[in-house]
């Protein structure tokens, strides 16, 4: 077999197994477990979708999308529900679970937004 293509392969193999180990860091909640963020675009409550690439856009618009980068907060709002505020629009609900997930952000030195 050609050494260059024996390399190619190896590069290859490497460049995947780099690329999943980075996901996985990239998809762990603030606590250090694995949950998977839900699909985009499922109806939540009162007419309001959870979706982009992290999870963390609640929108009135059917399949929400955003540019896919991840930041440690984004893993909270796997703690509340997307759904109609008191003022009409979608939004996320504020609760105690929530608010201590974010509060861990802040004490781990993590800039968030």
């Amino acid at each position: 077999m050609n050494k260059s293509l024996v390399w190619s392969i190896a590069l290859i193999l490497v460049l995947v197994g780099g690329s999943y180990y980075i996901y996985q860091l990239n998809n762990k909640n603030v606590d250090g477990t694995r949950e998977k963020i839900p699909a985009t675009g499922n109806v939540v409550n009162g007419g309001c979708y959870a979706g982009g690439c992290s999870g963390q856009i609640c929108s009135d618009q059917p399949d929400p999308m955003s540019t896919c980068e991840y930041k440690e907060e984004y893993a909270c709002y796997k703690a509340t529900t997307c759904e109609r505020q008191s003022d009409g629009q979608c939004g996320w609900t504020d609760n105690e679970a929530f608010n201590t997930c974010i509060d861990a952000v802040l004490e781990s030195g993590v800039n968030i937004k």
